[in-house]
């Protein structure tokens, strides 16, 4: 099972690559070009920026948490540490 799941992690991004491909073509080929193109490509980019920076989900979660933490004093485990010397 698991060299299938290994089969699916390479084959899926060279099909959507193929695929992607006569995409760009087919729409190179017709009516505004190269033009239509790099409208495409911009408003892509322009939404995985959008996405990237949205404030939201688990890693967001995670540094608010940890940032309320560490204003409220705790030390993570509850447990003092001496300073050094001082054992």
């Amino acid at each position: 099972m698991l060299t299938e799941v290994h089969t699916w992690i390479a084959t899926v991004p060279a099909a959507a690559n193929a695929v992607g491909g006569a995409m760009a073509g087919i729409i190179v080929d017709g009516p505004g070009g190269v033009i239509v193109t790099f409208v495409m490509a911009g408003m892509v980019v322009a939404i995985a920026g959008v996405t990237a920076a949205w404030p939201s989900g688990p890693i967001t979660r995670t540094d608010s948490e940890a940032e309320e933490a560490t204003s409220a004093g705790a030390t993570g485990d509850g447990r003092r540490v001496a300073p050094c010397g001082q054992l």
